[in-house]
């Protein structure tokens, strides 16, 4: 398995681009501030857009952060964006349900776009 090492809420505060050229990152993932936006503001879906380009042409994957609704997941994946996670997924689950799980959870889940 390779090793993965993400940008996280990639757009926000200290997560820039020169952060891309400086540091050995293969993935990034994209604040919910913008996903929250799509489809209601032109300027947000072209930089989204721009940002998913931009890590595909660089080699980085890419992971939408807090997808809620199917408008959203529609416009990430005209946008070209592959992966995503958030409660258009899956909704937050009781404790009773993670009982019996490892005690070390693995990254993030993350769906495929296109599938659901």
């Amino acid at each position: 398995m390779a090793e993965v090492r993400s940008i996280d809420d990639f757009g926000k505060d200290y997560s820039s681009h020169s952060r891309l050229i400086a540091l050995p990152f293969n993935h990034l993932k994209i604040d919910r501030e913008f996903i929250h936006q799509l489809g209601k503001s032109k300027n947000v879906d072209i930089v989204v857009k721009n940002i998913i380009d931009l890590a595909q042409s660089l080699g980085i994957s890419v992971t939408a952060e807090g997808v809620e609704t199917q408008q959203q997941r529609n416009v990430l994946v005209q946008l070209g964006c592959h992966c995503g996670q958030g409660w258009y997924f899956e909704k937050d689950q009781p404790l009773e349900r993670l009982h019996g799980l490892p005690a070390t959870f693995g990254p993030p889940v993350v769906t495929a776009l296109e599938g659901a």
